[in-house]
């Protein structure tokens, strides 16, 4: 079998075991997660292009991030089960010779001391016969002198003719002789005492020899139970949910994570594309193509939809263009607007404006100019409508306030206005009417960017 069918056997709760196990990460994504709506402008703001996509980039570089988190957990986990396995196996041939080794020395250490107490034994029993041998031939003693006396006596019977003084003298050898035995007795019995005293030393240290090696081995037992132990507590702490050893947790949550990072990156897909090339023309296949997962296939989307925006962007210029709304009303629609009813200012391309070239809203100022008696001007306005991204209500309802230096103002910006065409017509609205014949004047300042682009030369800005 292999590893990840031995994981799963041996230690099953490793690893999630799921359809992304050991997989890439955005393997079985599309039935993982729901079905991208179709209108993703009810969902994102298409002309939000440069939002949208440092938003996809952020959402994907992150889930970058989170694959490679997963592939480190799940090659962590199999460095643990593989790592636990070898303790494991180490640890049985160590205990297996421990016990082996603590047998043979137990064993051994016996034999030796009933070897020497054996020894020992023999040794006391020779050494009580020398005792009693030395006792017969002292020459001082009882049975000693009646050796001697025997001795003389059938010394004296063999020899009939003999005088006394032939009895004396084989009474003096025979005194002679005993006392040489005794002597060497003595000696012997010396020495015989050293060795007896040699043995009964060495029988000791064999005692406790045998008695330090049985603690030793009971230790060193000890030691790979604790180590054993430890193993199977480090196992059961891997497998525990919430432990910090645990990889299933950490690797379903980065699974987690990254469907979610993932979804909003898919979701966030259309709106981009279709942004992209109604604000700067460019055409941009989606879905991308995933021939090696999707993950990589919207990785590659982005980092090209970055490269072609900031190649787009290289022709773009930053300006500032003014709305005299008296100016662009009759006055009969000026003092509507100034009754407080709505009206629609018709701001038109200039003659002069490059027809190579889009321009593109990012933020707008209002300011009122002349003697009012409201201190706050409300003030609801829309710019040109765009199919890609239409105005379902007032896009910004303005509050205008009181400027020392230009009389009143009010600014607005947002993604709402991100990238709105600003030729067209415009929707006013005061929310609170006032007196006819008010002298002041509505003035639109925008913040726009112009972008070139040579396949615009057909007048399609």
């Amino acid at each position: 079998m292999n590893l990840l069918e031995l994981v799963r056997h041996d230690l099953p709760g490793l690893l999630p075991f799921g359809p992304t196990t050991m997989r890439p990460i955005d393997e079985g994504f599309s039935e993982r997660y729901l079905t991208v709506p179709e209108n993703t402008s009810e969902i994102h703001l298409p002309l939000a292009v440069e939002s949208l996509l440092d938003e996809v980039n952020e959402l994907l570089t992150r889930c970058v991030a989170l694959e490679r988190y997963k592939q480190e957990m799940e090659e962590k986990a199999l460095s643990f089960f593989l790592a636990h396995k070898r303790d494991r196996a180490q640890l049985e041939i160590r205990q297996e010779a421990a016990e082996k080794e603590a047998q043979f020395n137990d064993t051994s250490g016996a034999e030796e001391v009933r070897a020497l107490e054996l020894q020992n034994s023999k040794l006391q029993a020779v050494d009580q016969l020398k005792s009693e041998a030395l006792e017969s031939r002292e020459p001082t003693s009882e049975r000693a002198r009646k050796r001697i006396e025997l001795t003389g006596l059938v010394t004296g019977y063999l020899s009939p003719h003999a005088a006394d003084e032939a009895m004396l003298q084989a009474a003096e050898l025979e005194r002679n002789r005993l006392w040489y035995e005794f002597q060497s007795i003595i000696t012997e019995q010396g020495l015989l005492h050293t060795e007896v005293a040699r043995v009964s030393s060495a029988l000791a240290h064999a005692e406790r020899q045998a008695a330090y090696q049985r603690e030793r081995d009971g230790l060193r037992l000890r030691e790979l139970e604790a180590e054993a132990d430890a193993l199977d507590r480090r196992k059961q702490e891997a497998l525990r949910p919430g432990s910090p050893l645990n990889f299933v947790s950490r690797i379903n949550e980065a699974q987690r994570m990254f469907d979610a990072d993932f979804a909003a990156a898919v979701r966030r897909g259309p709106a981009l594309s279709a942004g992209l090339h109604a604000v700067y023309g460019i055409s941009l296949p989606y879905p991308p193509e995933a021939p090696n997962g999707l993950l990589a296939a919207y990785v590659v989307f982005a980092r090209t939809a970055s490269e072609l925006l900031f190649s787009a962007t290289e022709q773009s210029e930053s300006m500032a263009l003014a709305i005299d709304v008296r100016r662009h009303l009759l006055p009969a629609d000026w003092e509507r607007l100034i009754a407080g009813e709505g009206v629609v200012v018709s701001y038109e391309t200039p003659d002069a404006a490059p027809s190579n070239a889009r321009y593109q809203l990012r933020s707008l100022q209002v300011e009122v100019r002349g003697p009012t008696k409201h201190a706050v001007l409300g003030l609801d306005i829309a710019p040109p409508e765009v199919a890609i991204q239409p105005l379902d209500r007032t896009l910004a309802a303005l509050d205008i306030m009181p400027n020392d230096a230009i009389g009143r103002t009010g600014r607005i910006s947002g993604r709402t206005l991100l990238n709105r065409p600003i030729f067209g017509s415009w929707s006013l609205k005061l929310r609170h009417g006032l007196e006819a014949g008010t002298d002041v004047n509505i003035v639109i300042n925008l913040s726009v960017v112009r972008i070139r682009n040579a396949e615009w030369a057909d007048g399609r800005a």
